[in-house]
């Protein structure tokens, strides 16, 4: 097949570098599979038999920049002018001739099949020339057809070269899957288990969170279940939880899909930051959601409470609802959308520097908080002049 009007044609710096390299390269992986399924594709990986000396040579010669990322095993990285493509990488052909989980040695090779057996999955072992001419040599094309996830050959070999794969198994899955997880493939996931755990907090952090915050990825979680892997991570008993947010409310943000997967609550929320060592921003984020006091019945809230939830809640209102009624589905919290949304937040207009020069330093912010709790009363309508107003009858007390 010929993609239709591939990215790189419409970049002139992406020509160049073809051309600089003799047209002897071809555009491989995500980008080509992107192409196939009429999606824009998120970077761009070159191939080429080149070796990797003469890769770096030739470009430099040509005034560009280039690192040699991981050049031991054939891949450069081109830095570009181009804001949407900042940077390339080029890998040489090659053949994994020995593994040992994370570092293959590699032979090169001028073979483009014997390149894309090395590879994970059958779609990303797509190459396409610059015209759009796509080669594949795995099936690729009808797996991604039929909305199927397949390793290159034996499940478990690919696994052992490198355990990230398993976490991206259960990614594709969720993106691009549209039939089941296969039992041989689940089973050599499992049978991993050891490997997956040696992976490093960045790498295994940065793929599962991909997965996490994908569209679908109740559908990579539940097949992370089955193969007995999520409970590496997170307690499985959890997975409704997080089903039910994401049906409900499919753009939720990583900070309420993180509390539906390790608990809405602040033990939950601790664990979790410590586990994966999250900054202050997300955990001052995340307990938000866990501190929230959820005692009262949604079904007896009054309008001065709606009001002091979309306040909480100011831009996330919506996702506090379907993360809530995802953890108690039971309470009724679906039920107050309307009503929250319904409310205009209007700006508090006191802060810290009102009360200095009033009160001591140590008591500027709970002076603030007792003014915020007046303006809370009042369902936002005391203006300035009434905080300031207050602010001053609580100096007389």
């Amino acid at each position: 097949m010929r993609l239709k009007n591939p990215v790189w044609k419409s970049c002139p710096e992406i020509k160049r570098i073809y051309t600089a390299l003799r047209g002897d390269a071809r555009f491989v992986g995500g980008c080509v599979r992107d192409g196939v399924i009429g999606k824009a594709p998120a970077d761009i990986d070159m191939a080429t038999p080149l070796k990797p000396a003469a890769v770096m040579g030739i470009l430099k010669k040509r005034g560009y920049t280039v690192l040699p990322t991981g050049f031991l095993y054939g891949t450069v990285t081109v830095l570009t002018n181009n804001p949407r493509f900042p940077t390339i990488e080029i890998t040489t052909l090659r053949r994994d001739i020995e593994n040992d989980g994370r570092r293959p040695k590699v032979l090169y090779t001028k073979d483009w099949e014997q390149d894309a057996l090395r590879r994970d999955f059958t779609f990303n072992a797509l190459y396409a020339d610059f015209n759009g001419e796509v080669f594949d040599y795995c099936g690729g094309i009808e797996d991604l057809k039929a909305g199927r996830v397949r390793f290159i050959g034996d499940p478990a070999l690919r696994i052992a070269e490198d355990y990230l794969r398993v976490l991206r198994y259960f990614r594709f899955l969720s993106v691009l899957g549209r039939t089941d997880a296969d039992d041989d493939t689940l089973a050599a996931c499992g049978a991993a288990e050891k490997g997956v755990a040696r992976i490093s907090l960045d790498r295994t952090k940065r793929e599962l969170f991909k997965l996490i915050c994908a569209e679908r990825a109740e559908i990579g979680l539940s097949a992370m279940n089955r193969a007995g892997v999520l409970e590496q991570y997170f307690p499985p008993e959890r997975l409704p939880v997080f089903e039910r947010l994401a049906r409900a409310f499919p753009t939720a943000g990583l900070n309420a899909r993180l509390p539906a997967l390790g608990g809405v609550d602040a033990d939950g929320v601790e664990k979790l930051v410590g586990r994966w060592q999250l900054s202050r921003v997300q955990r001052h984020d995340m307990l938000k959601f866990a501190l929230f006091d959820r005692s009262k019945p949604p079904a007896d809230y009054t309008d001065n409470d709606a009001f002091r939830f979309a306040t909480c809640f100011d831009g996330c209102a919506a996702e506090a609802l379907a993360l809530f009624d995802a953890d108690q589905p039971d309470r009724g919290w679906g039920g107050l959308e309307t009503r929250v949304k319904s409310v205009v937040v209007p700006p508090f207009r006191f802060s810290g520097s009102d009360a200095a020069g009033f009160v001591d330093k140590k008591d500027i912010k709970a002076a603030v908080a007792k003014v915020r709790e007046y303006w809370l009363s009042t369902g936002g309508t005391a203006d300035r002049a009434a905080l300031l107003d207050f602010f001053k009858s609580t100096l007389r007390r």
